[in-house]
């Protein structure tokens, strides 16, 4: 991404695990969409609820933390290719997004996030006057 406002805190590639506590924690794939008023992060966070979302600004800091119960199937389980844990992704975030403004939804497995612009960075119009 060519600008500054918002960078990936670590450099990992999406969907790649971690074991934390001998449990999967996945780093969901993101888009970054920026207009003249905001970002918008959209993270793939599949198998999930709104209620086990959690997303903290802290220090410049937004993480985004979901955890996924793990699959119960009647029967045993004899392959499978679709693993469950949780998600975790953070970014680092200048001083030129208006933090107390930030708002997430979340619909059908995608969190979008938006980051409005500070009023002081959002371009503006110079109106031209004749003398």
């Amino acid at each position: 991404m060519s600008n500054k406002d918002i960078q990936k805190k670590e450099t990992a590639v999406p969907h790649s695990v971690e074991r934390i506590n001998d449990q999967p924690v996945f780093i969901p794939a993101v888009d970054i969409i920026e207009d003249n008023n905001c970002f918008k992060i959209i993270a793939d966070i599949p198998g999930t609820d709104k209620n086990s979302i959690d997303v903290k600004f802290e220090k410049n800091i937004l993480t985004i933390r979901a955890e996924c119960p793990e699959d119960s199937y009647k029967g045993e389980l004899v392959y499978s290719e679709y693993k469950t844990g949780n998600y975790e992704r953070s970014f680092s975030v200048s001083d030129e997004i208006d933090s107390k403004k930030i708002e997430a939804k979340y619909d059908k497995g995608v969190l979008t996030l938006i980051l409005p612009k500070a009023a002081s960075v959002k371009p503006r119009t110079i109106e031209v006057k004749s003398e």
